[in-house]
């Protein structure tokens, strides 16, 4: 697969063009074979040389005129349900029974960065597993076993690196035996409802569910040695609570905006920062070592203290403490474990005196702390 996007604004709709005339087609050419059939059975039981009845020609042109009617309606469908096809704003892919692509609407150019042309012949299979971020191998598997599937959350990842939260939804056509002739899946942009669903709305940044769920999955790769080292910081800002009874919560407010957007400039398009709740983020550092966590976590901790609030002709100084766990695939440990260690570690760095950053691999066993790195 090409890793280049397709420009979007040419999108050539002649490839799928052959296969609503091919339907068409023999649909008409059904209904003149059945007439040609007919008018033969009448006029042999005429006899040879013997021209037809009046009734008999009136009968003829008759049903020629219906069946021409019953070409021009299908002509009519056929233009219609292409114009749905291709006019609605969910991908929908059509493949035959054994997952070859033979329709791949706009919707479907949108979600995969792909022309048509390029998506047609090839395999719904292989194209559910390559470019589904999360849970390809189980749709693959899916739709091997002829498996229907409603709604399944995944996330699908276009030619270009674009990602689409999305809901699949997958169809089997079947004949009169049940034996299944084609496939139709359906892909709706879930990425709407997945940023209300998981985005703080005061600081922009992922909510702690959706953290919950990421820190799982980043741990769960990790283990299958897919990452490398997973590391976690937990940062609380320090004297939050004086910030809010002495300026007001919409000084607080402020601060938490500012500070959340420091955090998310301070690290990679890889990792991940929520708000875990009230003044206190965590940040997901994928494929990170201990010493890479702590330059992050010093690089976060002063671009924070850099910040300047002018509030009633006072300039307001923050400040957070932060706390870094690090967890490799060998180590006997869980995603629970790796952010109680990252928050005990935080709240070392307030008791030690605030504004600096802890490694949990520096506190003490007698503490009752199980260190990960081992």
């Amino acid at each position: 697969m090409q890793k280049e996007k397709t420009p979007s604004a040419t999108r050539p709709s002649a490839v799928r063009k052959p296969q609503g005339e091919a339907t068409l087609f023999c649909g008409v050419q059904a209904l003149f074979v059945s007439l040609s059939t007919w008018l033969g059975h009448l006029f042999a039981r005429r006899g040879q040389g013997t021209a037809p009845a009046r009734e008999d020609v009136a009968i003829a042109h008759l049903t020629v005129r219906f069946h021409q009617e019953q070409a021009a309606k299908m002509r009519e469908r056929v233009t219609f349900l292409e114009n749905v096809f291709e006019s609605t704003s969910d991908a929908v892919i059509v493949a035959d029974r054994n997952g070859i692509i033979q329709m791949f609407n706009n919707g479907a150019v949108d979600i995969f960065e792909m022309e048509p042309v390029m998506a047609i012949g090839d395999n719904l299979f292989r194209l559910c597993t390559e470019c589904a971020r999360a849970g390809g191998q189980n749709v693959a598997q899916m739709l091997i076993d002829n498996k229907r599937i409603k709604n399944l959350r995944t996330v699908f990842v276009g030619l270009g690196g674009k990602m689409t939260p999305a809901l699949l939804t997958v169809n089997f056509v079947q004949d009169l035996g049940e034996e299944p002739t084609a496939i139709v899946a359906v892909i709706k942009d879930n990425s709407e409802v997945e940023r209300l669903t998981y985005t703080d709305p005061l600081t922009g940044l992922h909510n702690r569910r959706y953290f919950d769920r990421k820190i799982e999955e980043e741990f769960n790769r990790m283990k299958r040695g897919l990452t490398g080292t997973l590391s976690l910081l937990f940062l609380d800002i320090d004297h939050f609570g004086d910030f809010n009874k002495d300026h007001g919560h919409q000084v607080g407010d402020m601060i938490l905006r500012r500070v959340a957007e420091e955090l998310g400039g301070s690290i990679r398009t890889t990792d991940m920062t929520a708000r875990y709740g009230g003044e206190e983020f965590v940040a997901i550092l994928v494929s990170t070592d201990e010493a890479g966590s702590l330059i992050l976590a010093e690089r976060v901790r002063q671009r924070i203290e850099a910040i300047e609030l002018i509030e009633d002709g006072k300039t307001l100084k923050v400040t957070a403490s932060i706390g870094s766990a690090t967890a490799r695939p060998e180590d006997h440990a869980s995603a629970a474990e790796l952010i109680r260690q990252a928050n005990m570690a935080m709240l070392t760095a307030k008791k030690n005196g605030r504004n600096q950053t802890c490694l949990a691999s520096s506190l003490s066993d007698s503490a009752g702390l199980n260190k990960i790195n081992r």
